[in-house]
């Protein structure tokens, strides 16, 4: 979390910070450069991106420790059924 938070500070609010779809997308824009890194600037092309994206199977960045898409015939872009709850103590102020 500490770099979504920096990247937060620097181009959100401070009300949108903790929206949950901000740190998906950070999440998955964190994954999709790893991707990229690592199938190569010089081989970069549709194909061999979404060649690496089918072959992830995770941890996702921010998100899920493994993924199985396909799992379910009836729902193929479902890719996990698992859930992460983060059991670091509440430190908010009442």
């Amino acid at each position: 979390m500490p770099p979504y938070e920096a990247v937060a500070k620097k181009y959100s609010t401070p009300a949108n910070a903790p929206d949950p779809w901000n740190i998906v997308n950070f999440g998955q824009m964190l994954t999709i450069i790893k991707m990229m890194n690592e199938v190569g600037y010089a081989n970069l092309s549709p194909s061999a991106i979404l060649a690496k994206a089918k072959a992830f199977t995770g941890p996702q960045a921010l998100g899920a420790p493994s993924l199985a898409c396909g799992k379910y015939s009836s729902a193929p872009a479902v890719c996990n059924d698992r859930i992460q709850l983060d059991s670091a103590p509440d430190t908010r102020k009442e």
